[in-house]
């Protein structure tokens, strides 16, 4: 009986690869819009660098994978939606959100 060896990558460490961050959720995404209503990446950004780190609603790995999913989306020139449904798959993925009308 032969085993395998396990890579040394972890299950999490896979699971990033990619673009995609689960260490934040809807839960999350949700809560940072209620903060505050956000006419820019670079506003929300600037918030969760300064204030996030003690809203007690946010865990300092959903701060940091928020802090670098919002930087990607805004340097890809992203539309910054409304909901959190939105938000997360402007924030997950690496393609362009449609524009709002």
């Amino acid at each position: 009986m032969s085993h395998r060896k396990r890579s040394p990558v972890s299950r999490r460490q896979r699971s990033s690869v990619g673009g995609t961050s689960p260490e934040y959720g809807k839960r999350a995404a949700s809560h940072v819009l209620r903060v505050w209503h956000w006419e820019s990446w670079a506003e929300l950004l600037a918030w969760l660098r300064v204030e996030g780190a003690s809203d007690p609603e946010l865990g300092p790995g959903e701060i940091r994978a928020l802090c670098r999913d919002v930087e990607r989306a805004s340097s890809r020139g992203a539309d910054l939606p409304a909901d959190a449904a939105g938000l997360l798959r402007v924030l997950r993925s690496g393609s362009r959100a449609p524009s709002r009308p």
